[in-house]
């Protein structure tokens, strides 16, 4: 058989192909009321997952969304009551440091008082703001230092340095 005399009689050549496939249409006509309620039930139960999904990724997030809002809420509550903490405290030290600073003030004042015949008017007015300011500022330091000059046994000598310090005080 050619292939002219094949192509010439398609109808019978693809008849054994084409029941099976006319079979399956009418199949499907029947089925497709059913199959369109299927595509939809289907469809639905496709939408339905993916809300789920989201209303469950949402729900997570403000879940955690509301746990890190109140874990920075009691963070910062934390943070304040420390701090208050922290800020009483150092007022304590504080305190505390200046009425140590004040003790020696006192002693400072007691030694100005001892060599105050060989001090000028000024230098005495200019070593009683130092000592004030350093009390002010809890600036042990210096006050030990003017405590120790102050100290010396050489009356003139005291002055002499006195002056030098105060120079360098500023």
């Amino acid at each position: 058989m050619s292939l002219s005399a094949i192509l010439s009689d398609w109808a019978a050549t693809l008849q054994p192909l084409l029941q099976p496939l006319g079979d399956v249409e009418l199949a499907l006509r029947k089925l497709w009321p059913y199959l369109t309620v299927l595509c939809g039930v289907v469809l639905l139960l496709y939408l339905l997952t993916l809300a789920s999904v989201d209303i469950t990724s949402w729900w997570k997030w403000r879940r955690q969304t509301r746990v890190s809002r109140l874990l920075a809420k009691f963070r910062s509550i934390r943070e304040r009551i420390a701090g208050k903490g922290q800020d009483r405290r150092r007022r304590l030290a504080d305190d505390r440091q200046r009425r140590n600073l004040q003790e020696l003030a006192g002693l400072i004042e007691d030694q100005l008082r001892s060599i105050r015949g060989y001090l000028q008017h000024g230098l005495y007015k200019r070593t009683r703001r130092l000592v004030a300011k350093a009390v002010a500022d809890l600036d042990f330091d210096r006050l030990y230092a003017l405590h120790r000059l102050l100290a010396l046994p050489d009356a003139k000598q005291v002055v002499s340095r006195l002056e030098v310090f105060l120079q360098r005080a500023r």
